[in-house]
């Protein structure tokens, strides 16, 4: 070590005349000696844990668009496709609803009575779930993506079965619905119109 400080004092003491990098090289020679001898010690890192991260469980059935003419299957085989894996209720406002079935006989407006005749009777409450299930069941029914009418769900109504929207003041409107002006014509999780789907 004594000798790298003499070293060090040679190059400092004409410092007048020698450039500035002389002094910079003297201090990396002081620096690597001190490391060499263990007058200075380097702290170890203590390794960062990182936090465990659950993987996401895929399902078992995947529901994707149907291609267009493509059979659609029924709502019984779509239960048992949708109920095979456990799904938690994030939205505990909608037990009651989700667990509720209805008979429904619906009219589909604008639809000739060939595809009434085909899709109405396709319309059913005929399942009951969690709110993901739900919407999981409607997609394999129709043949929607899942992913796609679980997006729909979070722009209409957040989720929430409650939700009733498109506000009308006109009597008429609410006539048809039997409830008084004013009135909402949009219910459910995808804001379903009762004045043009009627029976929903």
């Amino acid at each position: 070590m004594s000798a790298v400080v003499a070293a060090f004092a040679v190059l400092i003491r004409p410092l007048r005349v020698r450039k500035f990098g002389a002094m910079i090289l003297a201090l990396g020679i002081l620096a690597a000696a001190c490391a060499e001898d263990g007058s200075v010690e380097e702290t170890a890192e203590e390794p960062i844990e990182e936090p465990a991260v659950e993987e996401a469980v895929e399902p078992t059935y995947y529901f994707a668009t149907s291609a267009p003419g493509a059979a659609l299957p029924d709502g019984e085989a779509c239960a048992e496709q949708v109920l095979v894996d456990p799904s938690e209720e994030n939205r505990p406002e909608n037990a009651e609803p989700n667990n509720t079935i209805v008979d429904v006989t619906v009219d589909i407006d604008g639809a000739d009575e060939r595809w009434n005749a085909e899709l109405a009777p396709r319309i059913s409450g005929d399942f009951t779930g969690t709110t993901d299930q739900v919407l999981r069941w409607v997609s394999c029914k129709w043949g929607f993506d899942e992913d796609i009418t679980r997006a729909r769900a979070v722009t209409e109504s957040s989720w929430l079965m409650s939700t009733a929207g498109d506000v009308s003041e006109l009597t008429e409107e609410c006539d048809f619905l039997g409830i008084d002006s004013p009135c909402p014509l949009s219910y459910g999780l995808l804001q379903v119109k009762g004045t043009v789907h009627v029976g929903t």
